[in-house]
Formats: structure tokens, sequence, C-alpha cells
């Protein structure tokens, strides 16, 4: 009897899993493929059907993170001086190819990645990608640009942070209260004493350590085949050395400090009251694909937007605030964070937002305000907003990079669509149950004009 017994609850439980499996709803999958060559470069392909049009680009897995503590913004200098010129292309040379017609070139330094781009027509890509080659492996430094160049940041980061009434080094506050012994506690651009210390040896050192096929990758987007795209790649990448795997070293903090702090900003030249309240992120909640969209759902069926809950509560039905916003924030190597902002409206500050928001909508939400209304049009506007990227090839690509650069596995996103529409409202309550929580909230930063 008991043997029979086995048998039977073995057979129901096996049927409920085929049962449960065949009713997941499965949609198309992201044309996205990977490949890696000889030298350890990857190649990610995304063919999204544009056609004749192509976003290319080389990241690296190096940012402000990785910057050595004596110069903190070495890795955003180098960004800058992979601009003026190779052993085979001089600065103005490069600056005449890339900067003319119809093509757009860029780069940008973020705290875990490096990544230089072109938009372009298709028959561009050969010499987009020739460009990017010689940059890997053929940089020249000398002090006299490096000089100029040098003094270029110093005035970038007095545009961006001392001369920004509304920032005015309190983004820069904010982090060290978000991570207090993490290199992610520093600006990106680094601090003018260490910009100017940064010396050509300093930097080519930086570049023989992280600029190397085995700690890069290619991304295409758009008119692009991964056959067309690794032909290309072999071309210009293919005889480049591999070197010594890179290590990258970080100091992690500790998951839950307990603490919270609050910043409180005023200034005369400040014209609004804007108010941010962040959540912290155990990576255990971000650690695969499926986490990180139900994370992203939680957030902007909250407070995305005039059509969130809070959006409805503060705009709509009290006029406290002028408009409301949700930001997903995670990183590499440690915890992220959600961030809750609000621009107060007249008569309302950070303190009655903060209160109302908190008591009547934050905390509550999980329980009593996430509907199955409103999460089921949260789920397609996530798809729609994946069939919208496809039509640009840039904003795809940089759709894409996060969970590159974040160490995603790719075979999951491509089934991102399948992945979204299969998750369901329990799952995000106990992310949003989990999350929003007094507990769990890290800091509190409220700008405002000076009384």
């Amino acid at each position: 009897m008991r043997m029979f017994a086995k048998a039977f609850f073995a057979f129901l439980f096996g049927s409920l899993i085929a049962f449960c499996a065949e009713n997941e709803t499965e949609l198309p999958h992201l044309n996205i493929e990977e490949r890696t060559i000889e030298n350890g470069l990857r190649v990610v392909v995304y063919n999204t059907g544009s056609k004749g049009v192509v976003c290319s680009g080389v990241g690296y897995f190096v940012g402000s993170a990785d910057d050595p503590r004596d110069v903190f913004g070495i890795s955003h200098v180098l960004e800058h001086m992979m601009f003026q010129g190779t052993k085979n292309l001089s600065g103005a040379d490069l600056q005449k190819i890339v900067f003319v017609g119809d093509i757009y070139s860029n780069a940008f330094t973020s705290y875990d990645m490096t990544l230089y781009y072109h938009l372009s027509n298709k028959p561009f890509l050969d010499t987009a990608l020739k460009i990017e080659a010689e940059r890997m492996q053929n940089l020249l430094l000398d002090e006299k640009t490096l000089k100029s160049e040098l003094e270029v940041i110093t005035e970038e980061r007095k545009m961006r942070t001392e001369s920004d009434p509304l920032t005015n080094f309190v983004d820069e506050a904010s982090s060290k209260c978000l991570y207090l012994f993490s290199s992610y506690s520093y600006p990106v651009i680094g601090y003018v004493d260490q910009i100017k210390s940064c010396t050509a040896e300093k930097i080519r050192e930086h570049y023989r350590k992280f600029y190397r096929p085995n700690n890069a990758f290619v991304i295409l987007v758009g008119d692009i085949t991964m056959d067309e795209a690794l032909k290309l790649v072999q071309k210009h990448f293919g005889s480049i050395k591999s070197g010594t795997p890179v290590k990258r070293s970080r100091v992690i903090d500790p998951a839950n400090t307990g603490l919270c702090f609050s910043i409180d900003h005023s200034d005369k030249n400040i014209s609004i009251r804007k108010l941010d309240l962040v959540f912290r992120v155990d990576r255990s909640m971000f650690d695969n694909v499926k986490k990180l969209a139900t994370l992203e759902i939680a957030a902007s069926i909250l407070g995305d937007g005039d059509c969130s809950v809070l959006g409805h509560y503060l705009i709509d039905r009290r006029h406290m605030a002028l408009s409301v916003g949700a930001s997903v924030d995670v990183r590499a190597f440690d915890k992220g964070h959600v961030i809750l902002s609000f621009v107060c409206n007249k008569g309302s500050t950070g303190d009655d937002i903060d209160y109302i928001a908190s008591k009547i909508i934050i905390y509550p939400f999980a329980d009593t305000l996430l509907t199955k209304e409103l999460f089921e049009k949260e789920k397609t506007k996530m798809l729609e907003q994946i069939d919208i990227l496809e039509d640009n090839p840039q904003s795809a690509g940089m759709f894409v990079l996060p969970y590159i650069i974040n160490g995603y596995n790719l075979q999951d996103v491509k089934k991102l669509r399948s992945i979204i529409q299969n998750i369901s409202l329990d799952d995000v309550k106990r992310v949003a149950k989990s999350l929003f929580t007094k507990e769990n909230r890290a800091l509190r930063v409220y700008n405002h004009p000076k009384e």
C-alpha cells in the first residue's frame, strides 16, 4: 500500500510540473546571439531588423569602481584620451572620421564599464570596428595633450557638480551614505586633485591592464547577423593577443547596516522642492533576469509616473506633487537601490509628502494597493516598450547593455518577453513586501529653496 501511495504521489507531482510547464506562455525571443573568439573577445549581436542601420560598440569591463584609490577618475580620463590619437590614427583624423554626416559617435564611463560606440549606416561598420581595434592596442599618450584634456575634465566636473545648485555635491554625499566602504561611493569623474594627478604613465598602466580583448566585448545592434559580425570582428580584432586574465578587486558593503541617512540641502538658486526616498535592494533580489524584471515591475507600479499608485494619489487626488518617478539602480558587485522621486507642488513640503506617501502608500503597498489590474497593465507596458525599443538600434543596444555589464545570462535575456509574461502577481507582491519597508529605507534626500 505504501509503495502504491508513493508511486501515485510521484505520478501526481510529475503531472503537475508538466502541466505548469505546458501552461507557461512562450512569446517570441529577442534575436540576441553571443560568441567568443579565440583571444577571449565576446561578440554580442542583437538583430532588430532595422534596415541599413547598425549601432556598434566596444565595451571594457572597467569603470570608476576599478580605479586605484589614489587616482579616482582615471578610467574616465582614459576614455577622454582614447579620442586623442593612436599609433596609426591621429586625434584630428579620428575627429574627421567619426564626427561627420550621419555618423554619431560617443563614449561613456560608468562604475563598472567603459563603452565606445557608433550609430551609423551599415557600410560604416567596417570602419567603426577598425577604429576600435586600433584604439584597443595602439593608444598614444603624451603629457602635453594629457594636460590640456585634464583641464577639460576639471571644467566638466565643475559644470556638473559644483555649478549645479540642485546637485552641488548632493549626489556624491548620497553615494557616500549608500555605499559606506565600497568604491561605488566615489564619483565616476573623480575629484579635482586626483584628476590633475593622472600622469601619462599611470594612464598607460591602467590601459594595459584593462584594455585587452579578454576583458572586452563587441556589441552590434540593428541590421546585422552573427555570421556578418564574426567575419568583421575576426578581421579587425582576431590578431590582438589576449593578456593575463583581469582580476577585479572590490570592497563590498555589508548587506544591510540598518542605517537610514537624511540629507537636507537648501540653496537660494534652487527653484523647486524635490524629495528622494531610497530603498536598498539586496543582490539576491536581482541575481537573475526574472528577479530583476519582477523588481522593475514592483517599482514601476508603485511610483513610475502619473499613472502609478503614488502618482494617482499624490498628483491627481491630493495635488501634493507635480511629478513622481521610480528608478531601479543595480550594480555588478554590490547591492542596488530603488529610488522614489517627488517634485512637490506649491504648498507641500518634503516632510508632507514623506509622511503621506510612506504611511498611506509605500509601506502598505504590497498588502492593499497592488492589484491584479495594475499588475497586468504594467506587464503589457513593459512588453510594448521592448517592441518600441527594437525600432531604434541605439536604444535597443542601451537596453541590452546593463545585462552584459552586470553578468546576466544572455540566453535568459533572449527569453525576456516570456519571462515577463510568466511573472505572477504573487511574485511581485513578495518583492514589494520585502523591499518597501521602514527598516529597508536607506536614504532621504530633500532639495529645496533656501528660506
